[in-house]
């Protein structure tokens, strides 16, 4: 059951990475972080971290919203699409479908989202 899944994960993943708008995400994250981080250095030195952590909090919940509203239209438009017709026809079950889009979403969460880490070590 679980290598047609990742077999499916994998047939996707190169597509996936070629996409345009987890990159425009990251582009305007690492807008964002510039200018918080040029406006909080400003401040006093004791209080740069806790300044710094507080906008970027604001910032990340922005941004996994958007990034949820992103995945989630990508699952949305696979019926429309005509995905869903074609796993029926293919014979890979659902629950094979279902944890393969799983590991899709993760895979593109992780990657948008790990670009926030060094940001959380320096506040």
């Amino acid at each position: 059951m679980l290598p047609k899944a990742f077999l499916l994960f994998e047939s996707q993943l190169f597509r996936e990475s070629q996409r345009h708008d987890s990159t425009i995400i990251r582009v305007l994250y690492m807008g964002f972080l510039l200018s918080v981080i040029h406006l909080v250095s400003e401040s006093l030195p004791e209080k740069v971290g806790l300044k710094l952590f507080q906008a970027m909090t604001v910032v990340h919940a922005a941004l996994a919203v958007l990034l949820a509203v992103r995945l989630a239209g990508d699952i949305a438009g696979d019926r429309s699409s005509g995905l869903v017709g074609l796993l029926y026809l293919s014979g890979i079950e659902s629950k094979q479908v279902v944890l393969s889009r799983s590991l899709l979403v993760a895979t593109t969460f992780l990657s948008v989202w790990l670009i926030r880490v060094p940001t959380l070590v320096l506040a």
